[in-house]
């Protein structure tokens, strides 16, 4: 089955915004916070992970979340097995969905490397039905680059200054799902008055077309 189209999506309501936290970027991150929001903004989960190893100082400089804070924590095991059962029949948007899905890949096989077992395979489960809030804003923007001869991708505390959403808690995993949703809404609301306004201008076209028509045949009476 195709993947149903972004907006679409997002207009149903059937989704589920996920943001997580990391150690890094490199091959062996791993999530240190996620987070799960409804289209409503509700709270679905919102937790620390227990790393299999440290949090590096940069990290922990960027987002506030230190080894102290996540070491009782629970480990991504039973958070992934949560995850793989709230997600298993619904859409997700992530903003730079494939960065996150690859630190859940990674998180589940260094934990079950370190022993915590017993992890379910979130990236696996999700991928076909997940959509990237970055890529889309990238084409909603329209930030050309003529080099790469794509769009630019917008950073998510800059999308949501664009879309008139308050930036608040950036690099917190819940704070980044609520400016995600919240610059995806502004997206729909933006994409319906482009779409009404058409509606607009082309029913204003064919009365146009009607008057003169209507005109041309009154003349050869």
């Amino acid at each position: 089955m195709a993947k149903k189209a972004f907006l679409d999506v997002i207009r149903g309501g059937d989704f589920f915004i996920l943001d997580t936290e990391t150690t890094g970027l490199g091959d062996d991150a791993e999530i240190c916070q996620i987070a799960v929001i409804d289209p409503a903004g509700r709270t679905i989960l919102d937790t620390l992970v227990k790393t299999t190893k440290p949090i590096p100082a940069g990290a922990s400089a960027i987002h506030g979340i230190t080894n102290e804070a996540v070491a009782k924590a629970p480990g991504w095991g039973p958070v992934s097995q949560f995850l793989c059962a709230l997600l298993v029949n619904t859409n997700v948007v992530i903003y730079n969905a494939n960065y996150d899905l690859r630190v859940m890949q990674s998180s589940t096989v260094l934990s079950d490397q370190g022993g915590g077992g017993g992890g379910c395979d979130v990236a696996h489960l999700i991928k076909d039905k997940c959509h990237c809030a970055m890529l889309e804003y990238a084409k909603f923007y329209g930030d050309w680059n003529d080099y790469h001869r794509s769009y630019r991708w917008q950073k998510l505390s800059a999308a949501a200054r664009q879309c008139g959403v308050t930036v608040e808690n950036a690099h917190d995993a819940l704070g980044d799902c609520l400016m995600t949703l919240g610059v995806v809404q502004h997206m729909v609301a933006k994409e319906n008055e482009r779409e009404a306004n058409s509606k607009i201008q082309g029913g204003n076209a064919i009365g146009e077309r009607e008057q003169t028509g209507g005109a041309e045949g009154a003349d050869e009476a």
